[in-house]
């Protein structure tokens, strides 16, 4: 009677449904994306992935590294916008027009007349404006709180709410506005407060 009884637990053990591991996985990759404050749009396509049989839960969580990314200082995230060398990082520094103490609020990268100036990372350009600081400048919304700024250029190739990535030439690098000579000045903000780019930069 006892083994009876014994096996009778066993198998009541095993006819118990399996655990819905796709809807609890569901539900925790939602959490952590809504927490980020994912857009809608990219929390629907989430769900429409999750949803089919041949969901790949591996290339979803590099998805998300992707996104937990931006919001961790020192992760590079970001492409520099010309392929060459920083000349002034960003800081405190002699301005090389005024010759007095100030902060930098971006880096500078050298860039020749006219060179093809890239988009940092994929977003919306909110800003196609000129002043007298940063010249013809260019700014670009990346979501999740970025945003990069793009100055001293010649000239601007986009408009206000065009969809850009790392290959969109947005603009020609130049000398226009508080400026020694071409130059590209970069800048990336977090919050609308300035980071350093090289935290970011890959």
């Amino acid at each position: 009677m006892c083994m009876k009884n014994k096996k009778k637990r066993v198998k009541s053990k095993v006819d118990k449904k399996p655990l819905n591991y796709k809807m609890i996985g569901a539900i925790l990759i939602l959490s952590v994306l809504v927490f980020l404050k994912l857009s809608p749009v990219a929390l629907n396509k989430t769900l429409n992935v999750l949803f089919t049989n041949d969901c790949d839960y591996t290339l979803m969580i590099e998805d998300i590294k992707k996104t937990v990314r931006f919001y961790t200082l020192g992760q590079r995230v970001f492409n520099l916008p010309v392929n060459d060398v920083i000349t002034s990082p960003f800081g405190e520094r002699i301005d090389p027009v005024t010759n007095t103490p100030a902060m930098h609020l971006g880096i500078d990268i050298n860039a020749p007349l006219n060179t093809e100036v890239f988009a940092s990372e994929e977003g919306v350009v909110t800003r196609v404006e000129e002043n007298e600081y940063y010249g013809k400048f260019i700014m670009i919304d990346h979501g999740r709180n970025f945003a990069t700024l793009y100055g001293h250029l010649s000239l601007q190739k986009v408009k206000c709410g065009d969809r850009v990535d790392k290959d969109t030439v947005i603009a020609l690098s130049g000398s226009s506005g508080k400026s020694t000579g071409p130059h590209l000045h970069f800048e990336i903000r977090k919050e609308g407060e300035h980071q350093n780019p090289e935290d970011y930069l890959k």
